[in-house]
């Protein structure tokens, strides 16, 4: 999957608009309106501001298959072993 099919499989999973993408993440519309639309790909800082604006990492954007989060608990686990 590339990037732009990815940003659109986020967009339709969280059911936003570019709108609401560029409020969430603090871009300004006009940039998100071009990745789309000039088929252009964001930048890694620019990724990444997408990125915390979904609420994921760079990692779980690139990840083929579901990643799993560990909750503080099982984070205290791995610290304590």
């Amino acid at each position: 999957m590339d990037t732009h099919e990815r940003l659109q499989q986020l967009l339709r999973e969280r059911g936003w608009t570019e709108y609401r993408l560029s409020k969430e993440c603090g871009l300004a519309q006009s940039t998100i309106g071009n990745i789309f639309r000039r088929n252009t790909v964001p930048s890694v800082a620019t990724l990444e501001t997408i990125c915390k604006g979904f609420g994921i990492t760079l990692s779980q954007f690139f990840a083929e298959t579901e990643m799993v989060e560990l909750t503080p608990d099982m984070k205290e686990l791995r610290l304590s072993k």
